[in-house]
């Protein structure tokens, strides 16, 4: 069996089957599993507006660092509402098929499918049994917020989860971490103080409390799915395709815990965000000066009154930021765990019926034709084989279309038929009408002026004319012998060259009286001459101006001929219609 055209999803197929009455599914399963993805689809479309809330690109501090961070956590939430979608889009082709198999296997059976017309694929999001969470406390915090660590040390990180330092399914992403070194005073604390006023630690741990409910709401939706849709079985269905639809609805409901088990973990990885965001910013600076000052202090009479040395506090906020900022935000970078496609995807399906012809019968061995080069029978559904190699790609076509009644560039079956084969069984079925008319009255022609002319076949002339096709005659090369002369025959089958073609006209089945016998001889020049007027014919023939009166003599008329009486005696008396009243 085919593949499907879109490997990743069978359900379209599916539908078109459906509804076009190929697949059928029990009325009372198609109804109940019909509800069910409906239930479904409405969950989701209640979870793609909470996901609203965490799409939301916002940095996460005043470094190029922290707003590509906060970057990156938007893209996961935008992620999320283009894969609920997406997962809508499927259930609603779960719907469209199990309501339109419903109603095909309910009119088969003569019973009501009326149960199905108030039922369709919700357009607005369902109440949910809860709502996300307003807030979440920062990991480790107790009140919200993280005391100020002693002077000298920078506060300590909340590690990662367990479940997410085992994870092993990450974006790969390109990102510059700041260096501490050099970093001036006022520069340490404006990256405190950014994240102080953006609060954006807090909302990292907003975050990460939605992602987290999300991922049970979906976990407790989709839970009930599959319980529910584990009784049904291939047998409910009757039709192709029951057995790939029954199977991508299991697969699909148990692939539904990698989504929800990426989600628990950006919310982790946002949790952990959180903590070492809080620790940078207690960790930084909290006054925008520096309390190490270059000069005394002046009092309000203007005096400077003597110096008080302060040691300066610059070299361990920059200690603190290697110990907050620049550990926790590559990691945070780098555990951004892939949130999965929907897995829906089997083997197996055959697509609906398409259009187009059916491939031609090919040939083993070596010379297989394209099937661009493919014979005029191949094209044709139920055309008869010869069993006889294709005509190699290499092999050439006539320039111009002879009395065969075969277009230039498209070789027929009969082209490769050895020398001796049956024309009947080798003639291409494919060929225009008009040609082998016009073919047909060829022949006859030819007929009639070999009857009229067989005392001239042996007179030497210039030669007698090959009746095969110009193409397929041999060359000046293959027919000389050893010693230059003419073997007067056929060439032999040449290495490399064309196989002999026959006159497909030879075979005809509508016209028998014009294939002429086999042992009629080749006529002369004259004879073989297509007589000019002739419908289909490539135009009249010229005069034979290296063949005619080569003595030199000129034609003369008959003396005879010349009188007008032998005009009256051809013509004949002429009719009379009537006769004058005075002949009376």
């Amino acid at each position: 069996m085919s593949e499907i055209h879109n490997p990743t999803d069978p359900w379209p197929v599916l539908r078109e089957r459906a509804q076009t009455g190929q697949l059928e599914f029990e009325p009372d399963v198609a109804y109940e599993a019909a509800e069910l993805a409906s239930e479904v689809i409405g969950e989701l479309l209640a979870l793609r507006l909470v996901a609203e809330q965490v799409e939301t690109d916002l940095p996460l501090s005043n470094l190029s660092s922290g707003s590509a961070l906060g970057s990156r956590f938007a893209m996961k939430g935008s992620d999320l509402h283009r894969l609920l979608g997406r997962h809508i889009n499927i259930l609603e082709d779960m719907v469209d098929t199990f309501i339109a198999a419903g109603r095909s296997y309910a009119a088969a059976e003569g019973e009501n499918a009326d149960i199905f017309d108030n039922l369709s694929a919700p357009q607005r999001p369902a109440e949910l049994s809860s709502r996300p969470p307003e807030t979440t406390p920062i990991v480790g915090a107790h009140d919200g917020r993280y005391v100020m660590p002693e002077a000298g040390t920078a506060h300590g990180i909340m590690p990662p989860t367990e479940r997410l330092g085992a994870h092993d399914s990450f974006d790969t992403p390109v990102f510059e971490v700041e260096s501490a070194a050099g970093k001036t005073y006022g520069y340490l604390y404006e990256l405190g103080n950014s994240i102080a006023v953006s609060s954006s630690a807090q909302r990292t741990a907003d975050w990460s409390g939605i992602w987290a409910w999300m991922a049970g709401q979906l976990r407790e939706t989709y839970t009930d799915f599959v319980n529910r849709m584990g009784s049904v079985t291939a047998e409910n269905w009757r039709g192709a395709g029951g057995d790939a639809a029954t199977t991508s609805v299991h697969t699909y409901a148990q692939n539904m815990s990698a989504l929800w088990d990426s989600m628990y973990l950006v919310g982790d990885n946002l949790a952990y965000t959180s903590g070492w965001l809080e620790a940078t910013r207690v960790s930084m600076p909290q006054q925008p000066s520096n309390p190490a000052g270059d000069i005394g202090d002046i009092d309000s009479g203007g005096d400077i009154l003597a110096g008080q040395v302060a040691t300066d506090p610059t070299p361990q906020y920059r200690r603190n930021m290697r110990d907050t900022y620049i550990i926790g935000l590559p990691w945070s970078m780098e555990r951004l765990p892939v949130l999965p496609e929907p897995q829906v995807s089997l083997p197996g399906i055959d697509p609906p019926a398409q259009s187009g012809g059916s491939g031609g019968t090919g040939a083993g061995g070596a010379g297989g034709a394209a099937p661009a080069a493919a014979g005029v029978g191949a094209a044709i559904p139920g055309s008869v084989s010869t069993g006889q190699p294709v005509v190699p790609m290499s092999t050439p076509t006539p320039r111009y279309p002879d009395a065969r009644g075969l277009r230039p560039g498209v070789q027929g079956q009969s082209a490769t038929a050895p020398h001796g084969v049956t024309e009947a069984a080798t003639a291409p079925r494919g060929a225009d009408t008009s040609s082998q008319l016009a073919d047909s009255a060829l022949r006859s022609a030819q007929q009639a002026l070999t009857a009229g002319q067989s005392a001239l076949s042996g007179i030497p002339g210039p030669g007698r004319v090959d009746p095969s096709p110009i193409s397929a005659r041999p060359t000046d090369a293959a027919v000389k012998g050893p010693s230059g002369s003419s073997t007067g025959g056929r060439a032999g089958g040449g290495g490399g060259g064309a196989s002999p073609v026959r006159d497909p006209a030879q075979s005809a089945r509508l016209f028998p009286r014009a294939t002429p016998p086999a042992d009629i001889p080749a006529a002369s020049t004259r004879a073989a001459t297509p007589m000019a007027g002739i419908p289909g014919t490539p135009g009249a023939a010229g005069a034979h101006g290296g063949t005619a009166n080569k003595d030199g003599s000129a034609h003369k008329r008959p003396v005879h001929l010349e009188g007008a009486h032998h005009l009256e005696e051809g013509l004949g008396a002429p009719l009379i219609v009537s006769r004058p009243v005075l002949d009376e």
